[in-house]
């Protein structure tokens, strides 16, 4: 009998972004995870401090602005969203520039996921990213 497997799970191992993670591991994401579709010009609500929106975009994608200016376009595999990285900066607005099928991060799920070795990985790794990119931004 073959087992049904989440199809959120079925989406990020489509990606590869997440190949090393073991099915336990992608099993308790997918708990964390709900899935949204936004059409173009929709902003993602992820730019307020303090609300913890996280997203994986899945399909689509995904201007993100700081000031009105736009910094760089997120697409599928990307982390969007508030990792609390922007204390000293105004907050990156997040809009679909394309329909975009993101999986939300449930509030409070960041302890949970990080205690997931292959997933702490990739969310390093995107953060790193992300980091870089505001770097390269001058300060305000």
């Amino acid at each position: 009998m073959a087992r049904h497997e989440d199809p959120k799970i079925r989406a990020l191992r489509r990606l590869g972004m997440l190949a090393a993670a073991t099915r336990q591991e992608l099993a308790r994401l997918a708990r964390l995870l709900d899935e949204h579709t936004f059409a173009p010009g929709d902003f993602l609500p992820d730019s307020t401090p303090g609300t913890g929106c996280t997203y994986i975009v899945m399909d689509g994608l995904v201007e993100m602005s700081i000031a009105g200016q736009p910094i760089w376009t997120a697409s599928a595999g990307h982390l969007v969203g508030h990792l609390g990285l922007l204390r000293d900066r105004p907050p990156i607005v997040a809009t679909a520039i394309t329909e975009v099928r993101a999986l939300e991060f449930a509030p409070g799920a960041q302890r949970e996921l990080v205690s997931l070795p292959h997933l702490a990985t990739w969310l390093a790794e995107q953060v790193d990213h992300l980091t870089g990119r505001l770097a390269q931004l001058p300060s305000t």
